[in-house]
């Protein structure tokens, strides 16, 4: 991805609460993305965190904006979307993003 001089760092806090019964499928998915993701040269960070009670948080900081759109092209990521897609009633009904900025150095 081109990154422009004055890119300014950009994250995104995802939570969806996923049901018992596509936990190990979503786990697996997440591995792909979040593996994938961290080999990307414009991610600096990717966790996927368990808040218990089925609820995870996804925490993604990249480069730039237009290496998160970057982020979004790549086949790890559509592992995740395809998975979201398919579960539209329960985990893409509960995803909420809030997307940020940094204040100071990341």
């Amino acid at each position: 991805a081109e990154l422009s001089a004055n890119a300014m760092p950009i994250g995104v806090w995802v939570t969806v609460t996923v049901p018992d019964e596509v936990k190990e499928e979503f786990l697996k998915v997440m591995e792909i993305d979040m593996n994938g993701s961290r080999a990307e040269e414009g991610c600096l960070r990717f966790d996927l965190l368990d808040a218990g009670g089925g609820v995870y948080h996804f925490y993604e900081v990249y480069v730039s904006d237009e290496a998160a759109l970057y982020h979004k092209t790549l086949p790890h990521y559509k592992a995740w979307a395809d998975f979201k897609a398919k579960n539209m009633e329960t985990i893409g009904a509960t995803q909420t993003v809030q997307k940020f900025t940094f204040i100071g150095e990341p």
